[in-house]
């Protein structure tokens, strides 16, 4: 599987110079595996973590017929301190970086919490492993290297802000995260020593994008109901679709849902492309929108949550 797609926005001198591009990039990997200012030394448990989630997210996409070469090597993920990811506004206690190709985590965060740890490096190296798309564009004769698309989510490289299918991406990830989880429980706790923890007692943990993945595991069952097909056959599609880059069968979402409804889903937590809203609601009036099937009342659902931008192309597909 090739894990990285180049996209040159129908620059011909730039397709010409694919080969450059292509060695600029590696470069521009190389250096992302030099530690950074800020970065914590990992220790022999640390790195073992990291050797055994690897595997773990190897083995679970080879089940659905995918074989990579990429491995996220340890000096390809950094575990830096707090102050470090204030200074690079992490909002989150994990970040997979696309145009580097590495992973920031924040260690300060996950300090004597052992199985949180494991989540957060593993939600992220999914995305490390996920299909990868970069966009290069020329900027004053300059070359810039720009994301275009990681997994599902798409971004606008001409435009900040402006993204599609992140909410729909998280929750896949995190879905993901749960089932090799689940698969492997008893390894886990074997390998870390979780055996006084929460997680060893109790038959379910705790799961983030749990708003994004109600509406996806909806969408799943609605499918799978209209097709005649069973949820797994369903998830199993939109699984591969993760690291294969295939979207042909989110088409399946307009047809069972009605027009506008891949757009509106695309929309989902995606950064500039629903109203300031309050987020508790629009996750409620989203979740409506798939349960609604009068065609007007979803329309003013989506006039209600869309950014300007995203209803004018809603509409257009009407």
């Amino acid at each position: 599987m090739e894990n990285f797609r180049f996209h040159f926005d129908n620059e011909p001198d730039l397709e010409k110079e694919r080969q450059k591009i292509s060695e600029q990039f590696t470069v521009a990997k190389k250096q992302k595996q030099e530690k950074i200012e800020g970065e914590y030394e990992k220790t022999n448990e640390e790195i073992k973590l990291i050797q055994v989630v690897n595997d773990l997210v190897r083995k679970e996409i080879s089940e659905i017929g995918i074989i990579t070469e990429e491995y996220a090597s340890e000096d390809r993920i950094h575990l830096i301190n707090q102050e470090k990811a204030k200074s690079l506004k992490m909002d989150s206690d994990g970040r997979y970086h696309l145009t580097g190709h590495f992973i920031l985590i924040n260690e300060d965060n996950l300090e004597g919490k052992k199985f949180k740890a494991f989540k957060v490096l593993l939600h992220e190296i999914i995305h490390y492993y996920s299909l990868h798309s970069l966009a290069f564009l020329k900027e004053e004769n300059n070359l810039v290297i720009k994301e275009y698309r990681t997994g599902y989510v798409s971004h606008n490289p001409k435009e900040d802000e402006h993204e599609h299918f992140r909410g729909f991406n998280e929750a896949v990830t995190e879905k993901i995260m749960e089932e090799i989880i689940k698969k492997n429980k008893q390894y886990i706790i074997d390998e870390f020593n979780l055996e006084k923890t929460n997680f060893a007692h109790r038959e379910n943990f705790d799961l983030g994008y749990k708003d994004e993945i109600k509406i996806l595991d909806f969408i799943i069952q609605k499918l799978a109901e209209k097709q005649n097909k069973s949820p797994e056959e369903i998830w199993t599609k939109i699984k591969r679709g993760m690291f294969t880059g295939e979207m042909m069968h989110l088409r399946d979402i307009e047809k069972i849902f009605g027009p506008g409804s891949l757009r509106f889903l695309s929309a989902m937590s995606s950064y500039g492309s629903t109203n300031e809203i309050n987020t508790e609601k629009i996750y409620q009036k989203i979740y409506l929108f798939f349960t609604e099937e009068n065609q007007i009342k979803k329309n003013a659902l989506a006039k209600e949550i869309l950014s300007e931008r995203e209803f004018l192309r809603y509409n257009s597909s009407l």
